[in-house]
This record gives C-alpha cells, sequence and structure tokens, in this order.
C-alpha cells in the first residue's frame, strides 16, 4: 500500500505566511486580523505564483457563480496590499488582464499520521504506569488546576493584577477611546469584551471595516448587550447591511434598568444623525460631562465645531486629546488639523519633542499640513512625495489621502497640472474603495474643463461624480457648482424643499436657489435669496465661501481666501479659488 501524500497547510513567501489550517495571516511574524475573500484572493495567486491569473480565474475563485462588480475586485486588490504592507508590491497588476505573485513562493507540506500508529509506552517517574490508576485525589486536582489556568487566561491581562478579575474587572475600559466600561457593556458572554477590544484596536489600526466586522460578530454571539448594536450604528459605514435607524432601535430594545446612564447617552448618541447636528453636538457635550477621557468623543465635537466655523471651539477640544493615547494615524491628523486652526508653533514643539518620531511618513504628513498653512510653494512637491513613499511602503490609504491633497493643492494654485493630478487622484481613490471623496474632485476637474471650454467633456465628469456623493450635506456644494455652470439639469444633485427643508439649518436651500437665479439673470431675486441665506446663518457654515462668491457676483467686493485645511469637503476649493481671483483682479495683488 503506497504512503499517503503530505497535505498541504499553507503558502510563505519573503516573510509572508498563509496558514491554511487556522486560516489566518502573517505578515513580519504578526498574525493579521482578516476575512475570508483576501485569504482566498491570496491562496489563488500562491497557487499560481509568478503566472497571470485572469480577471476572469479571480472572479470564479472569490465568488463564485456571482455577479459581482469590479469595482468589488479593485477593492478587495487594495485590502489585500493593504495588509501585505511592504510586500505589497509582490502583487502586480496587469492592465487590463488580472494579477501576478511575483515572489518566489515555498508550499508548507505536513506528513499524514500513519493510518495504524502504534500505541506509545510511556512511563516517567511523575507518572504511574499504566497499570497503576491514577488516584482520585490526583484527578480532581489536575482538573481544579486546568480551572485555575483557564479563568486565568480568561481574566488575566498584561498589565493587570489577579484581583482584577471578577467584580473589579467591571471598571476595566472595554473600549478606550470611547471610555467605554465593562460593566457599561453588560456582555453575555465572556469573548464579548475581547472582540470589542479587537474592533478598537483595529479601528487604531486605520480598518474601520475590519472593526465593524468584529462589532457585528460579537452582536451575532451575544444578543443581550444594547451598546454591540449601538457601537455599530456608531462605527457604521457603507458596508454595513443594517441601517443606522435598526441598530439603534436594537439597542433600545435590549436597554435593561440597570444600564448605566453613559450606556444610554450613548445609544443615543448613534440615533442622533437623524436628528441633526444641534442634537449630536448636545449629547456629545453629555458625553464627555461624564467620561471627558474619551477622546474620540472629543476628536468628534472637534469635527462638529469645525463644520460649524467654530474655529476656537475646534482647537479647543483637539487641544484635549492626549498625544500619547490616540493612535499614530489619529494622532496625524489631530496635529494636522491643529495647525490648521492657528497651533502651529505648539505643534512644532509636540514634533521636536517626538511626537510621531517612530512614524516618519505621518510626520512628514504633518510638515506637509504646516507646508499648507503657510502657503509654501512646494507644499504640492511635498505631498506628492509623501504619496509616492507612503504607496512604496504599503500605506496605501496614506498614499491616497496626500495624493486626494496635492491634488486640491494643484487647483488651489492654478498648477498646469491640476487636472491630470484631480482625475488620477478621482480614479485612484475609486479603485480603493473612497468613491465618495473621489466626486469632489471629479467635479473641480469639470470645473476646470468648463472653464475651457470643454462644455461636453466637463458634462461628463459632472456624471461621473453624481452617483459617487454619499449624503444630501455632501451634495449641497455639487448643486451649487452644477447651478454656477449650467451643465446637468437642476436638481440633479440635490432636491431641496425651500427654506422649510429640515436636512438643514443654514441657510442651504436658500443659497442653491439664489445661485439658480443668478444664472437665469434674475439679479433681483438672487440678492433676496442671498439675503435669507445669510440670515439662516449660512456665514458661519461650510457654504461661506459660495454665499461670499454670489455676493462678489453681485457686485459686493472680494476678499482674498485660503481654505485651511478644505475639511471636509475638497469642493469648497472652486469657490474659494475663484474669490482670490476676483480679490486679484480688483487689487492688482494677493494678501
Amino acid at each position: 500500500m503506497s504512503a499517503p501524500s503530505p497535505e498541504l497547510i499553507g503558502y510563505r513567501f519573503r516573510t509572508v505566511e498563509l496558514d491554511l489550517l487556522r486560516a489566518c495571516l502573517r505578515v513580519d511574524g504578526v498574525e493579521l486580523l482578516t476575512t475570508p475573500l483576501p485569504m482566498k484572493l491570496l491562496t489563488l495567486l500562491c497557487e499560481r505564483a509568478g503566472t497571470l491569473c485572469t480577471r476572469d480565474q479571480i472572479f470564479e475563485a472569490v465568488w463564485p457563480r456571482q455577479d459581482i462588480s469590479d469595482d468589488a475586485l479593485n477593492k478587495l486588490i487594495s485590502r489585500l496590499r493593504e495588509l501585505l504592507g511592504p510586500h505589497a508590491e509582490v502583487i502586480v497588476t496587469v492592465r487590463k488582464q488580472g494579477l501576478r505573485l511575483d515572489a518566489p513562493v515555498q508550499r508548507l507540506l505536513r506528513d499524514p499520521a500513519p493510518i495504524d500508529p502504534p500505541l506509545p509506552v510511556v512511563a516517567t517517574e511523575a507518572e504511574p504506569p499504566p497499570s497503576a490508576p491514577r488516584p482520585r485525589w490526583a484527578s480532581l486536582l489536575a482538573l481544579a488546576l486546568m480551572v485555575l489556568v483557564a479563568l486565568a487566561a480568561l481574566y488575566w491581562r498584561p498589565g493587570s493584577s489577579p484581583g482584577a478579575a471578577g467584580v473589579a474587572g467591571d471598571d476595566r475600559l472595554v473600549f478606550v477611546s470611547y471610555a467605554l466600561r465593562e460593566s457599561d457593556l453588560r456582555a453575555g458572554h465572556a469573548q464579548t469584551a475581547e472582540l470589542v477590544r479587537g474592533a478598537e484596536r483595529a479601528l487604531d489600526a486605520g480598518d474601520s471595516a475590519q472593526a465593524r466586522r468584529l462589532l457585528e460578530s460579537a452582536e451575532r454571539s451575544d444578543n443581550s448587550s444594547a451598546l454591540l448594536p449601538a457601537l455599530r450604528a456608531i462605527l457604521r459605514g457603507s458596508d454595513e447591511r443594517d441601517s443606522a435607524a435598526d441598530l439603534v432601535a436594537r439597542a433600545r430594545a435590549r436597554l435593561l434598568p440597570q444600564d448605566s446612564p453613559y450606556a444610554r447617552l450613548l445609544i443615543d448618541y448613534a440615533g442622533a444623525g437623524a436628528d441633526g447636528p444641534q442634537a449630536e453636538r448636545a449629547l456629545v457635550d453629555a458625553l464627555l460631562t461624564l467620561r471627558p477621557q474619551a477622546w474620540r468623543l472629543r476628536l468628534r465635537r472637534a469635527h462638529l465645531d469645525i463644520q460649524t466655523g467654530n474655529r476656537q471651539g475646534a482647537l479647543r477640544h483637539l487641544r484635549a486629546i492626549p498625544l500619547d493615547q490616540a493612535p499614530v494615524p489619529t494622532l496625524m491628523f489631530v496635529l494636522a488639523d491643529r495647525v490648521s486652526y492657528g497651533d502651529a508653533k505648539a505643534v512644532e514643539v509636540a514634533l521636536a519633542a517626538g511626537a510621531l518620531a517612530q512614524a516618519p511618513l505621518q510626520h512628514r504628513y504633518v510638515e506637509a499640513r504646516l507646508a499648507w498653512s503657510r502657503r509654501a510653494a512646494d507644499t504640492g512637491a511635498l505631498l506628492e512625495a509623501l504619496a509616492d513613499s507612503a504607496e512604496s511602503a504599503g500605506s496605501f490609504s496614506l498614499a491616497n489621502h496626500a495624493r486626494e491633497l496635492a491634488a486640491g493643492h494643484a487647483y488651489a494654485v492654478g498648477d498646469a497640472q491640476a487636472d491630470a493630478r484631480l482625475r488620477r487622484a478621482a480614479y485612484a481613490l475609486k479603485e480603493a474603495g473612497r468613491a465618495e471623496n473621489a466626486a469632489p474632485l471629479l467635479a473641480l476637474a469639470a470645473e476646470l474643463s468648463a472653464d475651457a471650454g470643454k462644455e461636453a467633456e466637463a458634462r461628463a465628469l459632472l456624471q461621473q461624480a453624481l452617483p459617487l456623493a454619499p449624503s444630501a450635506e455632501a451634495r449641497v456644494e455639487m448643486e451649487i457648482l452644477n447651478a454656477r455652470l449650467g451643465l446637468l439639469p437642476r436638481g440633479s444633485f440635490l432636491e431641496t424643499a425651500g427654506g422649510t427643508d429640515d436636512r438643514f439649518g443654514r441657510g442651504e436651500p436658500a443659497l442653491i436657489a439664489a445661485w439658480y437665479a443668478w444664472k437665469s439673470g434674475a439679479r433681483a431675486q438672487a440678492k433676496a435669496a442671498l439675503d435669507e441665506a445669510r440670515a439662516g446663518g449660512i456665514a458661519g457654515s461650510l457654504r461661506a465661501e459660495s454665499a461670499a462668491l454670489l455676493g462678489v457676483e453681485l457686485g459686493e467686493a472680494a476678499n482674498d481666501c485660503w481654505l485651511d485645511p478644505p475639511y471636509p469637503d475638497l469642493l469648497r476649493l472652486s469657490a474659494c479659488r475663484r474669490l482670490s481671483l476676483a480679490h486679484l483682479a480688483a487689487t492688482g495683488t494677493s494678501d
């Protein structure tokens, strides 16, 4: 009888190991959190190492007998490259054909167990021979030791003491950035807290999709905790199957009298998006009163101030975020935003003192934002160089963000390469699964085409942007741009219900109506609608530049404009740039 063949248990290339037995991926010795689809794709590429895997072959291996879009495959490829990190370049895209893994791959094999293995005969001084049964007390002692070891493994964590288990353990933080305690979570299973901690680790690493998957897994196995669906609603992304309303309703249905006031407020906060920014702001303030150390809520509070033009409030909350607690990706944005709101000197001191010293790419990003704030001529070059370095290092999210800002900067300063950079960045963002970020770039490129007299091309670019903008708030500036350019029918991006539209509270519908009135030549009507928008508070909103530009079109003086930063809507650069050009034309110089 021939010997059985060895069993394939995995693949290895460079310092990457794909473990088929445990269904996990290790890169440079670190086991990564991942999902089945990247594993399937990497398995296929390893099986065919050095040879082309066509797109059809990939679709059949990863999504057999399913109708899947090219966009889904592009997102999966980007996700796999992010997982591989510094080894991402081994995944080579063969344009319009497929993928190839360019690295020697070692097949990991395991010899099969013998069909009829002999029974081992083992006798040691520490254990009686088989003929002598173990005393009952010894069996009980062994069982007790096993229980103690299991309890220690369940409750002990590095940095904790044995006394931290049990009731005292209820006060341990389970989601540090939201200051969420185990007693708040009220988990029904022991593994729930660990899944929530894993979700925060994934979020800190910049992998919000993995964080959402872990929270969904926790809720599937534990239907008692009210906070699990609430956390899913707070972190909800476009890949979430349940609506925010359904998740919040499920959370409220699980509430019990013993749930903490903080947990109840957090559930209300999870549903605040439907009630508008004022309700959300009030809830965040209440939560921070109870748990001021919840730095992720502090960051959200800063962003709410940014959206309302409250620069001082935004800076106050950004300064309150401890630099030694925020993970590197968040710390990078916190420092960069502090630069934009007048804290450049303090940020330079923090960098000199070692902030981001172990993260050179993120350090360079903050330096590029310092250059942006100073209107330095080399800002675009710094961002482009950072994007290239980040891409080479496998940090694709940072690379895409840097290239996005580099394109925006090129547009803002009238760079001759602005159109090409806007389009390249937009298509890269779409391929990376960040299509909502691509929409403003495509709209800016459409404006440049319209300015060059290429009306058909401009219309096509706007039509590409049309399905990408994710929310009504994001579509306001796109509808205003459409009103200015007159390329698509009114309401293509956003239909509003006039001044009674309760989705907006700062005069946005009136401003849109004012722009369409101006385009039609009804200047008096445009002026009246602009006055209505200003009475509604448009000057303190993200639409301040578009309102000021319409004022210039109606005869008002132009002031110089420089957005620092353009967050959260790059399309605001359009009105700002035109304000600067009008100011330059009126004064013959720039401030």
